[in-house]
């Protein structure tokens, strides 16, 4: 199954990427969450940010923004624990916004990526290596 060394994982079948669908379902859709939750959180360091500073050169809103800065931060760690185990199992994240998976594959003996999109019930699609998600093709 995929994920036998970082510089080539070994490839998957349809069936071995399908089986960890469910799981990367429930990665993905936290990520996009702590992803939103990031921006927001950048945003909102953004506005304090712009209120100004006091005459001694502080933030007015230092402590507010103090908040801010370490739910972004503790965001941000989240993701990056989650896109670890993601790519620990031998698959590569290509997208978040979209939740666009690759899993490196061959199809009639040409290295390839199996394409699978979040909310699609099985890996129907791959595509070359040097193509991406708008070359797929059927299996």
């Amino acid at each position: 199954m995929g994920g036998q060394n970082a510089a080539e994982p070994a490839p998957f079948t349809p069936a071995e990427a399908d089986a960890l669908l469910p799981r990367l379902a429930t990665m993905l859709t936290h990520l996009q969450h702590l992803q939103t939750e990031a921006r927001r959180r950048y945003e909102e360091m953004g506005s304090i940010r712009a209120v100004g500073v006091g005459p001694d050169g502080r933030l007015v809103m230092e402590a507010d923004f103090q908040v801010a800065r370490g739910d972004f931060k503790a965001r941000v760690d989240e993701a990056k624990a989650v896109l670890a185990e993601l790519n620990g199992l031998g698959c590569r994240l290509t997208d978040v916004d979209f939740g666009l998976v690759d899993f490196p594959a061959h199809v009639a003996g040409e290295p390839v990526y199996l394409c699978w999109r979040l909310g699609e019930p099985r890996v129907a699609y791959y595509h070359r290596r040097d193509e991406g998600f708008a070359h797929r093709r059927p299996l």
